[in-house]
């Protein structure tokens, strides 16, 4: 019997956002110096749905719509679907991920996307697949690292009916189909109760991207963010 596992262990399940309440029951066994452990949860509802609608000077009307299941099977896998539809833009999105992926303790996703944009000179659009594998650093599952690659299409077509001469030289440039293939790095801590409504904790990672492998594009970025989350004051509610 450990207590230092027992709260690990709690924090792990209650941090996964599945359960409204988590309680442990300790059971004697035949052993005198080992304990059975029941765990009772009450579970919460982890799938969404949502829409909306609105209207811009950009896209005229949009129409918005998403679907998501953080515990899909009961296996804790993560689905998302979104659409966004306007008059001049439409954006499209997959999503799958796995925390355990083939039973180990390594995290699995897949991304794939697709974006299409209407200007009056000329058509962009864009597809492409990111995957990605984590690992976490500690037994609390609070501190983690990963590794992704994308690989992106994008393709630019000039309006016939408008003068070429008069489009921009960079556009001329970029005309046609070009790719980008991307390698990134990412390390980060996450000690929030709660992965969807936290009320405490904090989460903070970094990113480092390279894209020349291959491809048109070459660049390096470095990207980093940190949120602290604390609970709303009582009288707000």
């Amino acid at each position: 019997y450990s207590a230092r596992a027992l709260q690990v262990s709690s924090a792990r399940i209650r941090r996964l956002g599945f359960f409204e309440d988590v309680a442990f029951e300790p059971k004697t066994t035949e052993d005198p110096s080992q304990l059975d452990l029941a765990v009772n949860v009450v579970e919460r509802p982890t799938g969404a749905f949502s829409f909306g609608a609105g209207f811009s000077s950009a896209d005229n009307f949009i129409f918005t719509a998403s679907l998501s299941q953080s515990n899909l099977f009961g296996r804790g896998y993560g689905a998302n679907i979104s659409a966004d539809i306007g008059g001049n833009s439409n954006r499209y999105f997959v999503s799958l991920t796995d925390p355990y992926f083939l039973g180990t303790t390594f995290s699995f996703s897949a991304t794939a996307f697709l974006t299409e944009v209407r200007f009056n000179s000329f058509e962009q659009e864009q597809q492409g697949i990111e995957l990605a594998v984590g690992h976490p650093l500690t037994v609390d599952n609070r501190a983690s690292i990963g590794l992704s690659y994308g690989y992106s299409q994008r393709r630019v077509r000039q309006n016939t009916n408008l003068n070429s001469l008069a489009a921009p030289i960079t556009r001329q440039v970029l005309q046609g189909q070009q790719s980008t293939s991307r390698l990134g790095l990412s390390v980060g801590v996450d000690t929030r109760n709660d992965r969807f409504a936290p009320t405490s904790g904090y989460a903070a990672n970094a990113f480092v991207e390279y894209a020349g492998l291959g491809g048109f594009s070459n660049f390096l970025s470095l990207e980093g963010q940190a949120g602290y989350y604390f609970g709303a004051p009582r009288w707000l509610f």
